[in-house]
């Protein structure tokens, strides 16, 4: 299949193979930096729950990449993880994951949502940095555990425990529009 492992097949290496869709074996419980970088060809891609370390810049550069599927319990998303993945267009990560870092989603273009586990604790500022599509940001957690994680994101958060959120704000360009219950439009900042 195009598989380079090591450690008795417990760490994929790399990736030379022209798949569309792959299910990475079970048998796998780090996937190394740079394993996929540049598979152009890779549309669809499984992680198993066994998993538990992912490698930066693993899939950077997987332009056709439009599906990922995490089962793994990875507690990080690391630098350059998805960098360049820009058919991706939502991804939800599995509880566990506690850090997403600068740049792990970097020129996801065509990103829209994601949703994030309550697990989560940090997510670095440059995280989504020229996701210019990203317009939800799906939180499993309460509207109080999301203001307790250090982030910087700009874009909507919908928190488990709203059924209909509070307020929607967005910030573009150091100006900040918020959306309250009321349908009351709040715009602050100088722009």
């Amino acid at each position: 299949m195009g598989f380079v492992m090591k450690n008795g097949g417990s760490e994929l290496v790399s990736y030379s193979g022209k798949e569309k869709e792959i299910v990475i074996p079970d048998r796998v419980t780090s996937i190394g930096a740079e394993a996929f970088l540049g598979c152009e060809s890779l549309t669809s891609i499984t992680i198993p729950s066994s998993v538990i370390n992912i490698g930066e810049r693993a899939f950077s550069g997987c332009k056709a990449l439009k599906d990922i599927i995490i089962f793994g319990k990875t507690a990080t998303i690391k630098g350059g993880t998805f960098r360049g993945c820009t058919s991706l267009t939502n991804i939800i990560l599995p509880d566990g994951v506690e850090i997403i870092e600068d740049w792990a989603f970097r020129d996801c273009k065509a990103l829209f949502s994601i949703t994030i586990p309550q697990s989560i604790k940090r997510i670095d500022s440059k995280a989504f940095f020229g996701c210019t599509s990203l317009n939800a940001v799906i939180y499993n957690g309460t509207r109080e555990q999301w203001e307790e994680v250090e982030q910087s994101l700009e874009a909507i958060v919908i928190c488990s425990d709203e059924e209909h959120p509070s307020f929607y704000s967005k910030t573009i360009n150091e100006i900040t529009f918020t959306m309250t219950d009321n349908d009351e439009l709040y715009v602050d900042g100088v722009g």
